[in-house]
């Protein structure tokens, strides 16, 4: 008996667009593309910091999602199945042992960007997924091929190192600040009178 596939438009389920896809239709893959190209966009630029890398990466992702497209398995999450690709892509794009751009003083966007930027691969993509994804402990698991409980417990290490790092970071953007002003004189206290003792 022939298989029927369901009906494809805009609205179908990920579920029908990866049906399509694995039976080869371009127009399936599209939709999949226009649905979740943001979503890699944005983690790529995350992840790497630098646009040419990401746009170049968004395109590998996609691509490769058509081509291993028979590794879905049906009953799981199409995002994390997806999000598997998009890590492993811009983990092959990550820069190594590049030096983390200086803050400017008083700017804490590139403070908070430089804290970030120390932080390594795994522990960035896992901070990317949970604070701009949404995505849950054990979707991240799955995307990383760890255990839940492994990701809670490297989640508050990773939280635990970006709260040092800014510390640090904005410390020493704050100090060159600091540097530059000139410090104003105090102003001599007079000496306190002697209390008189009673009888």
């Amino acid at each position: 008996m022939e298989k029927r596939l369901p009906d494809l438009n805009k609205q179908s389920p990920d579920t029908a667009l990866l049906l399509h896809i694995q039976d080869r239709n371009p127009f399936a893959f599209e939709l999949l593309y226009e649905r979740y190209r943001k979503h890699a966009a944005a983690f790529a630029q995350r992840m790497l910091r630098d646009d040419s890398k990401a746009a170049s990466a968004v395109k590998e992702a996609m691509l490769r999602a058509a081509a291993k497209r028979d590794s879905y398995r049906f009953g799981s999450s199409v995002l994390t199945w997806l999000f598997r690709i998009f890590y492993h892509v811009c983990l092959e794009r990550f820069p190594r042992g590049k030096a983390s751009r200086k803050p400017e003083a008083g700017n804490s966007g590139e403070v908070a960007a430089g804290a970030f930027d120390r932080l390594d691969p795994e522990h960035r993509a896992m901070v990317i997924m949970q604070k701009y994804h949404s995505l849950s402990y054990n979707n991240i698991a799955d995307v990383l091929g760890r255990k839940p409980s492994w990701v809670k417990w490297q989640m508050k290490i990773a939280y635990d190192l970006l709260g040092v790092e800014l510390q640090r970071t904005g410390n020493s953007a704050a100090g060159k600040t600091d540097k530059a002003a000139p410090r104003k004189k105090m102003a001599k206290r007079p000496p306190a009178a002697k209390m008189g003792g009673g009888n």
